[in-house]
């Protein structure tokens, strides 16, 4: 039998929702919709405009009286079904609680939110057809339904707003009178006049790295990675003849928008070709987010602008810009800040060169095979270079038929070339412990103001290294990587261990451990590794293992060691890791960085709380967040149980947009993530966030939770493992 686990994500609502009414359009339509308010008889008419035949609106207009009994009022055009089928939005961001047929009201749909107020429900009645579900979560603006007749004699939409949930289906309420709010009043006090209805919106974009690449290897992605599409080793630079994929996405996407993109060269006229997609047909939906894969083949010689335009109706617009450099020819294209002619090579013994070469560098004994323990110079020249520059080297084994990253080296110093002076040459050679197998070293260079790395890869160095002597006492290749969780593995895994998923940047609080290993082991051995923080030459934290005996006459393949800085604080960090196999202590790797970030938003560990129980009945009076039901053995869990997380952040600008995110993995593999926002911080600069988990599989949890603040890119600022029985 085959166990399948849905996770329940409970999204996180920001208290200054912005509301709009749930029909037309804010600066048009609506003003041709007529108000009524009754029971039994007419009490009151109104229109949302001064002039019933005015379409302008101004909300303050608004008229009608409020009368209990009806709980909400009906939004028509007048006698007969000239609302018929017409569009019906949510008024705000929420969660559905209700959406089904019922008696009287017809097919009835409820909405929760959160509000500065407390929670809030609208309440949407007699709609011709339902496009969401109970635990859908929408967006203000995204449409629900469609005005119609059920339940009732002529097509209007019945609209209330709510202070508490009815669990009645039917067309009168058992609760209190006092639970149902005026909707003229609430949309007026909750719609600055500011703010663009969503439904205008037609999708939400921000130009970064995560968002806008390109790389030589196809784009993957379908059904099977819900709809996500990337591809690996972003890069800026590209060689002649290599095909560039580009990957452009949107998120929030409310309308259907058409892509086309223009590959223009600098010192041209016009573009050297354009391509355009069909259009993605979204309406009435609202897809989370959507794609453009554009590729040009067999890339030629220049620096290239790609242009990418998008058009949701109105023409197109240019939505982004991806650039790109392809070097080659024997003249420097016009703009091009260096000429890269495919100087690269490999040496065994050294570089050699300087101010009596004129500063012309060269690798001795250059070849492309080596042996195990040897060490291997890599060294790349560029020319007539223009601009200010920077090095780094990314090294890579074949692995079956893809490449592992063991590690990169840490950026050069910058080299500055004052303006309006250019470089005959510049060089950079590093150098490398490997043992057996096939190798590639991509050189990466940083331009001022320019990508700073961003996987932007200019020349690939390939070399093979043979099986080394008998007689050394073990190989190193080179390998490092930082990781936030235990290294998984043992014997089942015949001894090899892995971090399932590395990192570079961590967030306070966190453990951060450097796992690496050295092969081919004939010797008893012991590891010291050293932590220094903030360049300081001070040891931080040293931990020794104990000796590992290896027999007399046996080979172990592998020897790990993982040291652990425990509950890291912020700064810049740097690892050393060395062996002892009896002759002392020899260095492997002193160069092993990391960053520790510190807490975003003013958010703290002292916030962080886990809660038995739905997060949205846990609130006072006043709407304040509370837990009432706190879980006092946070690291195990019952399968059988909702829980939800609480973390509270305060300080934030209450102009700048904030997302959320978790991610979760189960048993050391991912599982899944979800995406919050972006909301608004509230008045006072706080901010909730309630991730809830509704019966966790059996097994090991760990819960990552990250913050993004405006443009920014995400930072994990807490992260909690546990034990589901």
């Amino acid at each position: 039998m085959l166990a399948l686990f849905a996770p329940q994500v409970a999204l996180a609502q920001p208290t200054t929702s912005v509301f709009s009414y749930p029909v037309g359009d804010q600066t048009a339509d609506l003003g041709n919709y007529r108000i009524e308010q009754y029971y039994n008889n007419p009490v009151s008419n109104g229109y949302c405009s001064s002039d019933p035949n005015n379409n302008t609106l101004t909300l303050a207009t608004c008229t009608g009286t409020w009368m209990y009994g009806h709980d909400g009022i009906d939004l028509n055009r007048g006698a007969g079904n000239a609302d018929c089928n017409d569009p019906v939005y949510a008024a705000g961001i929420g969660t559905v609680v209700f959406a089904q047929a019922s008696s009287g009201w017809g097919n009835l749909v409820r909405i929760r939110h959160n509000t500065v107020e407390g929670v809030r429900y609208t309440l949407y009645a007699h709609l011709n057809n339902m496009l969401v579900s109970v635990g859908q979560q929408v967006v203000r603006g995204q449409q629900i339904g469609a005005i119609g007749n059920t339940g009732t004699g002529s097509c209007h939409l019945h609209f209330g707003v709510l202070t508490a949930d009815e669990n009645g289906s039917g067309y009168y309420f058992d609760a209190p009178i006092f639970n149902h709010l005026n909707p003229v009043d609430f949309i007026v006090s909750h719609y600055p006049a500011s703010v663009t209805p969503a439904w205008q919106d037609s999708f939400d974009f921000t130009q970064d790295s995560n968002n806008v690449y390109g790389c030589t290897d196809a784009v993957t992605g379908g059904e099977s990675t819900n709809w996500i599409y990337s591809c690996q080793n972003r890069q800026t630079v590209f060689q002649p003849g290599q095909n560039v994929n580009m990957v452009v996405r949107i998120d929030n996407v409310r309308k259907n928008v058409t892509f086309s993109v223009q590959a223009w060269r600098l010192g041209q006229s016009s573009p050297d070709w354009t391509w355009t997609d069909p259009e993605l047909q979204v309406e009435p939906n609202v897809w989370s987010h959507a794609f453009y894969l554009p590729r040009f083949d067999n890339v030629y010689a220049g620096d290239w602008e790609m242009r990418i335009f998008a058009n949701t109706g109105s023409g197109p617009f240019q939505l982004t810009t991806f650039h790109f450099i392809v070097p080659g020819g024997n003249q420097q294209w016009p703009g091009s800040p260096y000429q890269y002619n495919g100087n690269s090579y490999t040496c065994k013994n050294g570089v050699t060169g300087g101010e009596n070469t004129n500063w012309i560098y060269t690798c001795n004994g250059q070849q492309s095979s080596y042996a195990a323990g040897d060490i291997v110079s890599v060294l790349m020249r560029i020319d007539n270079v223009t601009s200010s520059h920077r090095f780094r080297a990314r090294v890579f084994q074949q692995n079956g038929q893809s490449w592992t990253h063991l590690f990169t080296t840490n950026p050069t110093s910058w080299n500055d070339v004052p303006s309006g002076q250019t470089w005959q040459y510049a060089h950079y050679w590093t150098n490398i412990n490997v043992t057996a197998g096939s190798y590639e070293v991509r050189v990466d260079i940083d331009l001022p103001g320019g990508t700073e790395f961003e996987d932007v890869n200019v020349a690939i160095i390939p070399f093979t290294v043979n099986p080394g002597s008998s007689a050394s006492p073990y190989t190193y290749n080179g390998n490092a990587v930082t990781c936030s969780n235990e290294p998984t593995g043992g014997e089942s895994t015949g001894w090899i261990y892995t971090c399932p998923r590395p990192a570079s940047v961590f967030s306070q609080g966190q453990n951060v451990r450097a796992l690496a290993f050295v092969q081919d082991v004939r010797q008893s051995y012991r590891f010291r590794s050293r932590f220094y923080r903030n360049g300081s030459s001070t040891v931080y934290s040293e931990q020794l293992t104990d000796w590992t005996t290896v027999p007399s006459g046996q080979v172990w393949s592998t020897a790990y060691t993982w040291p652990t800085l425990w509950y890291a604080l912020s700064g810049n960090w740097r690892a050393s890791v060395e062996i002892d196999v009896g002759s002392g202590w020899q260095m492997l790797r002193s160069d092993i960085t990391f960053t520790v970030n510190a807490p975003a938003g003013g958010y703290s560990s002292s916030s962080f709380n886990v809660c038995l129980g739905n997060y949205q009945n846990e609130r006072d009076a006043s709407g304040v967040p509370q837990c009432w039901t706190p879980v006092s053995s946070q690291s195990s869990l019952s399968t059988l149980s909702t829980y939800y997380w609480r973390l509270r952040f305060t300080g934030l600008s209450v102009n700048t947009n904030i997302q959320f995110r978790i991610e979760a993995y189960h048993n050391g593999t991912f599982g899944w993530s979800w995406d919050f926002g972006p909301y608004t911080p509230a008045s006072n600069g706080e901010s909730w966030f309630f991730p809830e988990f509704a019966n966790p599989g059996p097994g090991n949890w760990e819960l990552l939770f990250f913050l993004k603040i405006g443009s920014g890119s995400f930072q994990q600022v807490d992260a909690h493992s546990f034990f589901a029985y």
